[in-house]
Parts: C-alpha cells; structure tokens; sequence
C-alpha cells in the first residue's frame, strides 16, 4: 500500500520530520523504526530528515523512540512531535502504575505520591518498590491480603515483555529479588499475576489535521527460539479522541477497559503534567485470586510502539476518504524462514535480524477486528 498523497496541516514552522533516538537498537528494531518515520514525513507532507542523536531542532517534527523527559526536551506542543513528555524519566516508566508498599524506605525525591492511591481502581493489586527489603515487605503484604496469588515482578524499566518473572511464594520472591538485586534500584513493580489473560490495546493518536482513537487486541506469536513474543496488534480506529471511541456503545469487558484507561489518562494528566500525542494503554482482560474477574490497565505507552504503523495506515485512510468513520488495521510480526508479505503490506522489515534470526514485520490495513458494535 502507497502512503496518502494528501498531506495534512502543521504548523507552519514545520519543515522536516526527524527521528531521535540512539543507533544501538536491535536491528529489526532500527529498521521499523525508520520504516515508520520515512511513511509518517509522507502523510504529513515534510521532509524526511532522517536519524538523529541530538534534540530536535525548531523547524522538526520529532518522532522519539522513547518518552521525553525532563525541561531540556519539552515540546513546544503535542503538535511538533510524536509520542509523550514528562518532567521526570521515572514517571514514563510502570513504575508509576502503582504507589509505594506501605513502610517503603526507599522513596524517589521525585516520586508521585498522589497518583498511586487514585489508580486502585483501575489497575491491578501491586506496589512499586526501589530496594530489596521494601520488595519483600510490598510482597508479603499481597500476600497477608490474598494468600494464594500468584505475583509478578516487572523492572520498571524494561519493555516488550522482557525483564518479567511470576512468584509463588516467599522462596521464590527472595530468589527473584536476589538475581535483580542490580535493578531494583531502578524500580520493581510487584502485582497480581492473572490466568488466562486477553491484552487489549486503547489509545489515541493526535497529528497535525488529525485524531484518532482506537481499541485492539494484542497477539502473542512463537520466536525462534520457541519463546512468546509480540505478535502485532488488530486494531479498530475512528476519527476523534477517547470519548468519542466510549460512545461507540462498546459493552461488558470492551466498554470497560476504555473507560479505564481513559480514566488513568486523566490522571496522568493531572498528576505527572504530561503531554502527549500518542497515548496507548494496555488493559488486561482475565481471572486473579481465586478466579475473580479482572479488568485493569498493564502499562501506558506515551511513545512509539509496536502498534504504531497500524495507528500510521489508519491515519492515512481516514484521511483519504472523509465520509469513512471507522477502519480496521492490523500489525504482524512472525518468526521463520520462507515469510512473504500479503499484497498491499507496509513492510517494516523482511530478513535476518542477527538477534532474532529470520522474521518479518508489516502492517495492513481490513484486518478483523475484535468484537466491533458498528459492523
């Protein structure tokens, strides 16, 4: 598929797109990365400007491959770059997800401490920590609370699945804290562990002309070593924001999980002043303790991801035709030799990565979508 030729509005003192980001990701990663910058420059009408290590200067769209974070690098609005800004690198992470265990000794001088008691609606049973004693003391008050969970550990910093582990008891939490005793520093999550998970994506998109929200689910494919892995997102885009996304009569588990990232949207905005353009939650749809229902917000992604170039075609195809109100799209990544494209794809990379080994990752637009109300 050929990007949009019709460009769409940006402020005037806008002239090229530029990528900020370091040259030491992974090579499929790096790949897609730029992939995703040369189709965006397109759509919006400026110059590709390529890569770059340095801030942004006055005249670019930046599109960062990881949240910005401190005075130095705010954005002179949601519309000059892609992605989300915060004062602090700490609050882009999960961290923030939950508040501190009750008796923490290690608290960050720029923690949010009003933020965690107003979450507890919205995410799962958990407390964040900074050092091994406060770890064990937040996992043995999950566990004085719900004695037969199951707890995951998430490093605060790490992402696309990595740096996670489940614990059942207090053995293996001491095990687990000793191997990470380097990173907990850093930040732990500690949480209810859930079966038979469903990740559901929600989130809103805002460049110049345009806005989009959406609701999606995650897949998870094999790699090729026989591991889990990401493997792309469907996703169902309209035209407008969150709200207007609530009003298409989602019902049950759906309707719930937008209002709940919404609703932790909210609190970012109040609590961490955030500001963002690409706003993306995943929300966990399965059973915790004892086979109780859960619904609740994982993560948030005020960057790019791995359903950025599914958000990039819905862009470009509501703004080729006005009359659509919805469009359904779809990344793929898979692991193996002998891959092919479908027709139409927007290829993000096709060959050997010397990580991963042979995989292919694209984006498409008319994928199904789960569970749409308006069909």
């Amino acid at each position: 598929m050929e990007p949009s030729s019709q460009a769409n509005r940006h402020p005037a003192a806008l002239d090229c797109l530029r990528l900020i980001g370091h040259s030491k990701a992974s090579h499929h990663e790096g790949a897609s990365f730029q992939a995703v910058g040369q189709r965006l420059a397109a759509h919006l009408g400026l110059r590709y400007a390529g890569l770059s290590e340095r801030a942004a200067g006055p005249g670019d769209y930046q599109v960062p491959r990881a949240a910005l974070a401190g005075r130095d690098s705010r954005p002179a609005s949601g519309r000059h770059f892609l992605g989300g800004w915060t004062e602090s690198p700490l609050h882009a992470t999960k961290a923030v997800m939950h508040p501190i265990g009750d008796g923490a000794q290690a608290v960050p001088d720029d923690w949010p401490a009003a933020l965690g008691p107003e979450l507890a609606d919205l995410v799962l049973p958990g407390a964040t920590a900074f050092s091994v004693p406060d770890a064990l003391r937040a996992g043995k008050a999950l566990w004085h609370r719900a004695p037969r969970t199951s707890l995951r550990l998430k490093q605060v910093q790490a992402d696309g699945g990595r740096g996670q582990c489940v614990v059942d008891d207090l053995a293996q939490l001491r095990a687990a804290l000793e191997r990470w005793e380097e990173v907990v520093g850093q930040g732990l999550v500690i949480e209810e562990n859930l079966a038979d998970v469903r990740t559901l994506s929600v989130g809103q998109v805002e460049i110049p002309g345009q806005t989009i929200a959406y609701i999606g689910e995650q897949a998870v494919t094999g790699n090729n070593r026989g591991e889990p892995a990401y493997g792309g997102s469907r996703l169902l885009a309209i035209r407008g924001g969150f709200a207007e996304l609530a009003n298409l009569g989602f019902a049950g588990d759906f309707g719930l999980a937008i209002a709940r990232a919404a609703a932790f949207d909210r609190l970012a905005d109040r609590h961490l002043g955030l500001i963002a353009s690409r706003r993306n939650y995943d929300v966990a749809l399965g059973r915790g303790a004892a086979g109780a229902p859960r619904v609740a917000v994982l993560e948030q992604s005020w960057r790019i991801g791995g359903a950025t170039p599914a958000e990039i075609l819905a862009l470009e195809a509501l703004a080729a035709s006005p009359d659509a109100g919805k469009v359904r799209a779809a990344t793929v990544e898979l692991y193996g030799p002998g891959l092919e494209p479908p027709p139409g794809a927007f290829v993000l990379f096709h060959g050997e990565d010397p990580e991963q080994g042979p995989m292919l990752k694209y984006a498409i637009l008319g994928r199904e979508c789960i569970a749409d109300p308006i069909r």
